[in-house]
């Protein structure tokens, strides 16, 4: 019979001891995403297959139905748009993409440079106007597609999102005030459509190009080309006069919310007769109040993921070229970073950005890497091919700036890691597992380049991954199983820069970018050089990053040794850790049992040898130091230790001070570790210093020593120094161990409770002595708004 013990609560890493850890996490994605595809590299998508689905064809479902009749999304025929008309631009655009995929080169911004500008502030402004009518157009899509689900399947429709855009139009086109206000503010001096077009058209190209990549499958493929290319064009048409569109389609709102509302004062008495509605408009009235379902479920189904996903991400691409949520005063000044970087966990990575708004975000979800790292794949082939061609001087500065003189620079450093997840090596990306690392540097002097870089740039952000993300989840849940299969991605640490000739960084001496924090130069083995002015700088060197990977090499090795004991040794329960300590145990009692029988052999052997002198006396003072000195063994380490467990050679550690008194770990590794692992370890904490922790119940395993800021950034905590209404404070932004999409927004609201946070900035304690004395702050969980974001805070600190 097997012997009863105690089990470890670290969840997902109670696995046989002789197994892979690599294999392991193969394991757990594969099961988590079905098995994965090889890496796309070619396509040979057919043009005529994908514009037959464009018709008002019939709908198939998985049972073999067929549904007629269906209502389409991002039609235009509401636009002065006739059906024969919008079949022909459906076709062109289909045709267009499909070219695009098949090709897959990286794409330029089509258009003359003069049309665009050089990146100064004007250029930056005319960016700003076509980033805004795209925005609009966006919104005025998603809600004509969304009164479709409001109609039709309730069930699938969006109601937030929907009032959202519904009150965007209101406030910029709801009056004629308004909508001359924001028609004057988007019109571009000259050449105004030709530029939305090609924006619309190097927007939706990418993001095709981004989509086929991360998924395998003909449903995908040919419902993701089809929907953005109906999108594309609806974009278009909507942007000819985008006053007008939003009438329309706010006229068309009201018209729905009246019918309704008719309909339910009529069925507010509550049914009379038993008849059924007689028109197809009643029907589909009936279905929205009562929320029947119906096997036209699984079309709109679809048909949401595909659309309107679509149209939040060309939405978010909007956004960010704009200047919307920014917080700076300049919009031409700004710098933007995103990097993918080792977590040093079962080589795990995780994506942490600053964008130029000044939001900082990330996330550890795996989902979110893993989708992500197409994008920068696509960026850096982008960034390369604008590279070369300004070294070969086939981009010349236009509008009457000096030459050089202002600019956009992109910087990029790439490190593959060679080893896959299913090699039977290390845990660590070590020299044998880190690639050859290649830079680059792009000095772009005219915006059309600029915005060519910017838009894959955006893409390869953690907030563009975690939309396409629940796409693919979803949509695995209503078509057939085995349909698609998500793509094999490649493994690498990557760093992007953008950063604009005029920018300066000014803020408190603790504060750093994203793009100079000491997380991305470590883990993301990114140190930008510094820039020279010119119009074409010298080619990036290949830098010596030896010391950089040393010193990541040295980190993962702390951080493996702690995960070897946890995994291996220790037993970790909900309020203590155990930690096997035979020998210190079994020794100090042999040593004090040989004490005891070294007094009893000496009273037996001397017996009246010496005169005067009991012999039994000397073994009572034997027996005394004995008891003594087991008594002082005990007592040492831990401030409760039972006999037994110390009779069975272990010790119950309920705080991190006697962790590492008995274990001999650094403490603010082991700190590091039981933070970034929370997730997955079940282990309860309480104070003194437990604010940081998710998981707290009195009478837990209590840390009772303050982690220091790079502890608490190795374990993927960071915290963003904001301005709220009473000064500066701290704001935390969680990475930890599978963490999902979070943010710390330009202007935003932490409600109480909701995350840790600091206000007490100008009257810290003290803690620590000599070279380690730093400020400690206490964090809290009340509420807290702020109206800027500096950068992450980087000073030496302790938080409690």
């Amino acid at each position: 019979m097997k012997k009863l013990q105690r089990q470890a609560t670290l969840v997902g890493y109670d696995q046989p001891r002789r197994t892979n850890p690599g294999y392991l996490l193969r394991a757990a994605d594969e099961q988590q995403w079905g098995q994965f595809a090889p890496k796309r590299t070619s396509w040979n998508f057919n043009a005529d297959t994908i514009i037959e689905k464009l018709r008002n064809s019939p709908f198939t479902l998985r049972d073999g139905t067929e549904l007629h009749d269906l209502p389409l999304f991002s039609e235009v025929t509401n636009y002065d748009v006739s059906e024969d008309e919008q079949l022909k631009l459906w076709t062109l655009e289909t045709r267009r993409l499909v070219d695009v995929c098949n090709r897959a080169q990286p794409l330029e911004l089509q258009g003359k440079d003069e049309w665009f500008g050089v990146p100064d502030k004007d250029g930056y402004n005319r960016l700003d106007r076509l980033a805004v009518k795209l925005f609009y157009a966006s919104h005025i899509c998603y809600t004509d597609n969304d009164l479709i689900l409001l109609e039709h399947s309730p069930a699938q429709s969006n109601p937030r999102n929907f009032r959202l855009s519904r009150r965007r139009l209101m406030e910029n086109f709801g009056s004629d005030e308004a909508s001359d206000s924001t028609e004057a503010f988007i019109k571009m001096p000259r050449e105004g459509d030709r530029c939305y077009h090609a924006l619309v058209d190097y927007v939706t190209g990418t993001l095709a190009q981004l989509l086929v990549r991360v998924v395998e499958g003909v449903v995908w493929d040919e419902n993701m080309i089809a929907a953005i290319a109906k999108i594309s064009t609806k974009l278009k048409v909507l942007g000819s006069n985008l006053a007008e569109s939003a009438a329309i389609s706010l006229a068309e709102v009201k018209t729905w919310e009246r019918r309704l509302q008719e309909q339910l004062e009529a069925d507010l008495p509550g049914p009379t007769t038993a008849e059924e509605p007689v028109t197809e408009r009643d029907k589909q009235l009936a279905a929205a109040q009562s929320q029947i379902s119906h096997k036209g479920r699984e079309y709109f189904q679809i048909m949401d993921l595909f659309h309107q996903c679509v149209i939040v991400l060309v939405m978010e691409v909007a956004r960010e070229l704009s200047t919307v949520n920014d917080s700076s005063p300049s919009s031409h000044s700004f710098e933007a970073c995103s990097v993918i970087y080792d977590t040093g966990f079962l080589q795990k990575r995780a994506i942490l950005c600053q964008k130029r708004s000044g939001m900082i975000s990330g996330s550890s979800s795996h989902v979110s890497v893993h989708c992500v790292g197409f994008a920068v794949d696509i960026c850096r082939t982008v960034l390369e091919n604008l590279e070369s061609k300004h070294s070969k001087g086939l981009s010349k500065s236009v509008g009457s700036s000096e030459e050089g003189s202002v600019y956009t620079t992109f910087h990029w450093k790439w490190t593959p890691l060679k080893s896959k997840r299913s090699d039977v090596s290390s845990t660590l990306y070590d020299h044998a597992t880190l690639g050859e690392s290649t830079v680059g540097v792009a000095k772009l002097t005219t915006m059309r380049d600029v915005i060519t870089a910017l838009v894959p740039f955006i893409m390869s952000s953690g907030e563009y991954s975690n939309q396409i993300a629940p796409i693919i989840a979803n949509l695995q849940v209503v078509i057939e199983i085995g349909t698609l299969r998500i793509c094999e991605e490649e493994r690498f640490l990557a760093a992007l820069l953008v950063r604009t000739s005029n920018y300066h960084f000014h803020a408190d001496s603790d504060v750093t970018p994203v793009s100079t924090s000491l997380i991305v130069q470590r883990r993301g083995l990114a140190i930008w050089p510094v820039e020279h002015a010119g119009l074409h700088p010298q080619p990036p060197t290949k830098p010596d990053d030896s010391q950089m990977r040393e010193e990541l090499r040295v980190a993962n090795e702390k951080i493996a040794s702690v995960l070897k004991l946890m995994t291996n040794k220790w037993t970790i329960d909900e309020k203590a850790i155990i930690i096997p300590y035979r020998f210190y145990c079994w020794g100090s009692i042999g040593f004090c049992g040989f004490l005891v029988l070294g007094g009893l052999v000496i009273g037996l052997s001397v017996e009246e040898r010496i005169r005067g002198v009991d012999p039994f006396n000397i073994s009572v003072f034997f027996w005394a130091l004995a008891g003594f000195l087991m008594l002082f063994l005990k007592s040492i380490r831990v401030h409760e230790w039972q006999w037994r467990d110390f009779f069975l050679g272990q010790v119950v550690c309920r705080s991190v001070s006697e962790v590492v008194a008995v274990s001999k770990v650094d403490a603010q590794v082991f700190l590091s570790v039981l933070l970034h692992l929370e997730p997955i370890m079940h282990i309860e904490k309480q104070g003194p210093f437990e604010a940081i922790f998710a998981r707290k119940d009195d009478g837990g395993f209590a840390i009772d020593v303050p982690i220091k800021t790079e502890a608490l950034n190795e374990a993927g905590c960071f915290f963003a120094k904001v301005q709220s209404k009473s000064g500066r404070a701290l704001m935390c932004l969680r990475l930890n161990y599978g963490q999902a999409y979070d943010a710390v927004q330009p202007q935003g609201y932490s409600d109480e409770g909701e995350e840790a946070k600091c206000r007490e900035l100008d009257r810290p304690w003290r803690w620590g002595k000599g070279d380690d004395e730093a400020p400690l702050y206490a964090l809290m969980t009340d509420s807290l708004g702020w109206s800027q974001v500096f950068g992450l805070h980087s000073g030496k600190a302790y938080f409690d």
